[in-house]
């Protein structure tokens, strides 16, 4: 039979054994406890910046990686470009590289050109040779949302501006003009609501086109040079440069 000295050892170790493990399931619960704190704090995700998802067109002319000077957005984002005669494009990427659902749809046209003085995305724009019809580009597959729409179109003479109308589903949001006053004001920076593109705010629900139409206005040539189609939130401010 054990002594009781050698009984008291025993249960003094069992007991500094078990205030061991507790103190050892404590720290592990803590730190638990704190990484659960630190993922609460993070839920719900954060919102995406508000450039984060819109898409840019270009037309005719692509400047190149780091030279993309829209008035919105950064030089690195993402574009997508039409070449002079395509009519469809059906696989678009965001500003952050993250593929969109949107699909473009182009009118007919044979004609490419650029505007003096302007390198970005304002240089390059289509036009038809016919100088007969009115340009539409039309988004199908558009995300249900709130967005605005940046559309540059000017060509490389004063009078070559446009009326823009924008079309959701089958309503007319009404026609907006680029610079007709017979300056060279369209080719200068930094580039100006009125003179070298129009904006629109303008709602997307399911199974809405979105088409812009270029009206001819001060000559027989209607264009588009580019378009920014940015989301915006409940209380969004998107800065111009």
């Amino acid at each position: 039979m054990d002594s009781p000295n050698v009984r008291n050892r025993s249960l003094q170790f069992g007991v500094a054994i078990f205030m061991s493990l507790a103190c050892s399931v404590a720290a592990t619960a803590q730190g638990r406890q704190e990484v659960l704190s630190q993922h609460a704090l993070q839920w719900p995700p954060a919102e995406p910046t508000r450039h984060t998802r819109m898409l840019n067109i270009g037309f005719a002319h692509d400047p190149g990686m780091g030279h993309y000077d829209g008035v919105v957005g950064a030089p690195g984002d993402i574009w997508n470009f039409v070449s002079v005669g395509t009519t469809a494009k059906d696989f678009m990427r965001f500003s952050d590289r993250r593929p969109s659902k949107a699909r473009l749809r182009i009118a007919r046209h044979d004609g490419a050109w650029g505007i003096a003085g302007q390198s970005g995305i304002f240089h390059g724009y289509i036009y038809d040779n016919c100088r007969c019809k009115d340009l539409d580009v039309t988004l199908l597959d558009l995300e249900p949302g709130r967005y605005r729409a940046y559309v540059y179109a000017h060509g490389d003479a004063p009078d070559q501006n446009a009326r823009i109308e924008l079309l959701v589903g089958a309503e007319s949001l009404g026609q907006k003009a680029t610079a007709n006053d017979g300056t060279g004001g369209y080719r200068k920076q930094p580039m100006s609501e009125g003179v070298q593109y129009v904006t629109f705010d303008f709602d997307v629900w399911q199974g809405n086109d979105v088409k812009f139409i270029s009206h001819r206005d001060g000559s027989s040539y209607s264009m588009f040079n580019a378009i920014q189609i940015v989301p915006l939130g409940h209380d969004a401010d998107v800065g111009i440069r």
